[in-house]
């Protein structure tokens, strides 16, 4: 069974194009800047708590030195995931055949997406796991 008998709604004669390929690029591209905006932000501790952007969990909201330890930790992430996004974005506008059009948008919100949801939760783990260490060691230090 071929992918055109599986998806065949997917699979376009035409490549995208005018008004399509640029309001899908614009989405992409903005959605990029603002990875590329909270990953800088985050690496240099300008990104204060708030109820808008950023790694909004109970920890990171509980306490602001956990907001900024795993904004600082997952920047490097939000940076790469928005690069992923700006690589699909430009393969997408540089090929003129609508199976790699499909495919580069596809794969670069896929992968931007799990670079993304691994950075952030392998951050917020790790900045976790640190300050519970950190509390389990000022505990024994105390105890007689």
């Amino acid at each position: 069974m071929s992918a055109d008998a599986v998806l065949p709604h997917i699979w376009a004669d035409q490549p995208l194009s005018g008004g399509t390929l640029a309001w899908l690029s614009i989405i992409l591209v903005v959605a990029a800047l603002v990875l590329f905006a909270v990953g800088a932000m985050g690496h240099g501790g300008r990104l204060r708590p708030n109820r808008v952007v950023g790694i909004r969990t109970a920890y990171t909201e509980s306490d602001h030195e956990a907001w900024y330890d795993v904004h600082a930790k997952a920047a490097p992430w939000l940076i790469a995931s928005g690069a992923v996004l700006i690589i699909g974005t430009a393969t997408l506008n540089l090929t003129d055949t609508p199976r790699l059009q499909f495919l580069a948008l596809m794969v670069s919100i896929v992968v931007g997406t799990a670079v993304l949801l691994i950075g952030t939760g392998s951050a917020h783990s790790s900045v976790r796991r640190r300050n519970e260490n950190d509390q389990s060691a000022g505990e024994q230090e105390r105890t007689p």
